[in-house]
């Protein structure tokens, strides 16, 4: 490996890492935001465990929950899909997403969180995920590694 290969590889993990590192801390700022909504009842339209195929000849699989639930502020009916601030994060492990799932079955009530300055925005989980802990760990992780590269060359 050349020196500009190094510094490219550098500059490639401090990107991705204060990247993943940003995007958590605008999920944390969003979810402690919501912590202040107002609350109402809701209920669970859909719920179900998505399954995708990434990674190297589609061998590998993450998991994402899909929930939709509706509810209603001052007559008028609302729904949405957001379970979480960060939801749209898929993870390797479906346990916690089979989690969700069971949680927010089909036909439960449920409470939503949802933003009295826009009630369409709204959210059931006011708590950061695990899937959105793994941007931080992950973004650490590049950065330590950069840091740690930068001490042998």
């Amino acid at each position: 490996m050349t020196m500009e290969d190094i510094f490219l590889a550098r500059i490639c993990l401090q990107i991705i890492g204060m990247s993943m590192i940003l995007c958590f801390l605008f999920i944390y700022y969003q979810t402690r935001k919501s912590e202040r909504w107002l609350t109402t009842k809701g209920k669970v339209l859909f719920s179900s465990l998505s399954q995708s195929n990434t990674g190297y000849e589609n061998k590998s699989k993450v998991y994402n929950s899909i929930i939709e639930y509706q509810y209603e502020i001052d007559g008028k009916i609302y729904s949405s899909k957001r379970a979480y601030h960060g939801d749209w994060l898929a993870i390797s492990s479906s346990s916690y997403m089979k989690k969700i799932v069971k949680q927010y079955s089909i036909g439960k009530e449920c409470i939503v969180h949802y933003n009295p300055q826009n009630p369409q925005k709204s959210v059931l989980i006011v708590k950061l995920t695990p899937p959105v802990f793994y941007l931080l760990l992950f973004g650490l992780v590049c950065i330590g590694t950069d840091i740690f590269i930068s001490t042998l060359v």
